[in-house]
């Protein structure tokens, strides 16, 4: 979407997110992915819930392998790393919250709190608030946490002046489809 939004252009489809985008939310991201080594045992446990099988860590062996030989085949141009270095150099200053937890095996909280501070270098004047929860998996802060995460988004989205209901209201949902 911020790809679109900044295109010369663009397309009907997005001249929606162009007119309303006041605010923007990262859950878990944006960061890097931690290295090999470190995934696979981040993906399995996702994957476990509670089985001692095998089978999670073959899987997420096999995931983490195409991933690494995708990325290799491509020299760093795929989907990952185009959306990382999108979302990193997006010269809007439009307000942010980042949501990320310490315990995120998938991508370090370390890189995502420097991604922050670049963002903030690169986007002078930029209202960017970061929370870190302690335990949560990746992608799984609202779960783990759901009243605080929802209280982090309303407050967010009423400092942006965002009404919700409103925009719910004007969207044409067969149009995006």
């Amino acid at each position: 979407i911020v790809r679109e939004i900044n295109k010369p252009g663009g397309s009907e489809k997005y001249d929606f997110f162009k007119q309303n985008h006041r605010a923007a939310i990262f859950d878990s991201a944006p960061g890097w992915p931690n290295p090999p080594c470190q995934l696979v045992p981040g993906i399995a446990e996702l994957m476990q819930k509670g089985s001692n099988s095998l089978t999670p860590y073959l899987v997420s062996s096999s995931i983490v392998l195409l991933y690494r030989s995708y990325h290799y085949a491509h020299l760093g141009k795929h989907y990952y790393t185009w959306a990382y270095k999108t979302a990193q150099s997006d010269p809007r200053p439009v307000p942010t919250l980042s949501l990320y937890s310490r315990a995120d095996k998938l991508v370090s909280p370390r890189n995502i709190a420097r991604q922050i501070e670049k963002r903030k270098r690169n986007v002078p004047g930029l209202y960017l608030k970061s929370v870190e929860f302690e335990d949560a998996e990746h992608v799984l802060l609202y779960s783990k946490y759901p009243n605080e995460y929802v209280q982090h988004i309303d407050e967010h989205l009423s400092m942006c002046k965002v009404d919700m209901a409103s925009i719910l209201a004007e969207i044409d949902v067969d149009k995006f489809n």
